[in-house]
C-alpha cells in the first residue's frame, strides 16, 4: 500500500505515468488536495505535442490529469480543461471522451456561459469536419447536467439549445440531432416549433433518432432525466474492481494477440514447407533476405554458371 500523503507532489504525478491505469482513488484524492500540482497539470493539457507524441502509460496520466483538474471545480481551469478536451477528440481518445462531460459540468452554473460560448464558436470547418460535431456533442451533454443539477439553469439551457434549432447558419446535423433529448427533456413545449422548422429544412441527421415524429417517439423527457450520460462518475474508473477489470481485459488481449502471431507463424512454416525446394545455380548464393545473388568471384569471362556454354558478360552477366 502506497502512502499517498507521505510522498511530494512532484513524486505523486510521476506514478500517474508509471501506474498507468492502475492509479488508484487515494491518489487521485490527494493531488486534488495538492495546489502546487494544478500548474504541471494545467501544462499537460496545453502541450500539443504531449497529446500528439505520447505512448504507453502517459495517455492514461493525462487521463488522471484530466480528471483531477476537473475535480479542483477551478472555473479558472476550465480554459485548460477544454483545450485537453478538443486534443483529446483530435486523438480519438475515447476513455476521455466518455467522461468529458462528467468532468466539464464540475464547475456547475460557472461553467454554463464558457461552454455555451464553446458550442458556438465551435463549427465543423466543412463537411469533412467528422470530429468537431462529437466535441460539440459531449459538450452539450456537459450543459444537460448542469441543468439538471441546478433546476434554475433548465430553462436558460433550453433557450440555448432553442437557439440552435432557430439558428439558420447552424448546419451541424449531428449536433442539432445529439441535443434532442436533452431539449425535449427540458422543455419540451419551448422547442417543438424550432426543432419541427429544422428538421423540415433538412438541418438535423435523421441518423440520430429519425425524423421529427420519430425523434418525439423516441425521446420521452420523463424518462430522458433518467438517462445514464448524465450521471456518469468521474471516480468510477478508480474503483479496486474496475481496475482490476480492465488488468483482466488487457491480459485476454495479449493472450489473444500472442496466440494470433502464432498462428501466423505456423501458417507461415507451413506454406514455406509446401513449397518447392530453391535450387541454387552454380555461381549464386541465397542472401539473408532470400534473394539469389551473384558470387562475386565470377569473372565477366568465365563460363556462365547456369551451364550454357557461354562467358557470363554474354549470358546471364548481360
Amino acid at each position: 500500500m502506497i502512502a499517498y500523503t507521505e510522498k511530494t507532489t512532484e513524486e505523486l504525478i510521476e506514478l500517474l505515468v508509471a501506474e498507468e491505469d492502475r492509479v488508484t482513488l487515494e491518489h487521485i484524492q490527494e493531488l486534488v488536495k495538492r495546489e502546487d500540482a494544478v500548474e504541471p497539470l494545467r501544462g499537460w493539457m496545453r502541450d500539443e505535442n504531449r497529446w500528439r507524441e505520447t505512448r504507453d502509460g502517459e495517455w492514461w496520466a493525462l487521463y488522471h490529469a484530466f480528471t483531477i483538474l476537473s475535480l479542483t471545480k477551478r472555473i479558472d481551469l476550465l480554459p485548460d480543461l477544454l483545450q485537453g478536451f478538443i486534443y483529446a477528440n483530435e486523438e480519438d481518445f475515447d476513455w476521455l471522451m466518455e467522461v468529458s462531460a462528467a468532468a466539464l459540468a464540475q464547475c456547475g452554473e460557472a461553467a454554463l456561459n464558457p461552454l455555451i460560448e464553446f458550442i458556438r464558436s465551435h463549427r465543423p470547418r466543412d463537411e469533412n469536419d467528422w470530429k468537431t460535431p462529437f466535441l460539440r456533442s459531449y459538450a452539450s451533454i456537459a450543459l444537460a447536467r448542469i441543468a439538471l443539477e441546478n433546476p434554475d439553469l433548465e430553462s436558460k439551457v433550453a433557450d440555448f439549445f432553442c437557439s440552435c434549432y432557430s439558428d439558420l447558419q447552424e448546419t451541424d446535423g449531428y449536433f442539432l440531432g445529439s441535443i434532442s433529448g436533452h431539449a425535449l427533456m427540458l422543455d419540451k413545449e419551448r422547442v417543438l416549433e424550432p426543432m419541427r422548422a429544422a428538421f423540415e429544412r433538412g438541418a438535423v441527421d435523421e441518423t440520430i433518432a429519425g425524423d421529427f415524429e420519430e425523434t418525439l417517439d423516441w425521446f420521452d423527457p420523463e424518462e430522458q432525466r433518467g438517462d445514464s450520460e448524465y450521471y456518469v462518475d468521474l471516480l468510477t474508473f478508480y474503483q479496486p474492481d474496475e481496475i482490476a477489470n480492465r488488468q483482466e481485459r488487457w491480459k485476454k488481449e495479449k493472450e489473444e494477440e500472442e496466440r494470433r502471431a502464432r498462428q501466423q507463424e505456423a501458417n507461415s512454416l507451413f506454406q514455406q514447407a509446401k513449397a518447392p525446394a530453391l535450387v541454387i545455380p552454380q555461381g549464386y548464393f541465397r542472401s539473408n533476405e532470400g534473394n539469389l545473388l551473384r558470387d562475386p568471384k565470377i569473372g565477366r569471362n568465365d563460363p556462365c554458371p547456369c551451364l550454357s556454354g557461354k562467358k557470363y558478360k554474354k549470358c546471364c552477366g548481360k
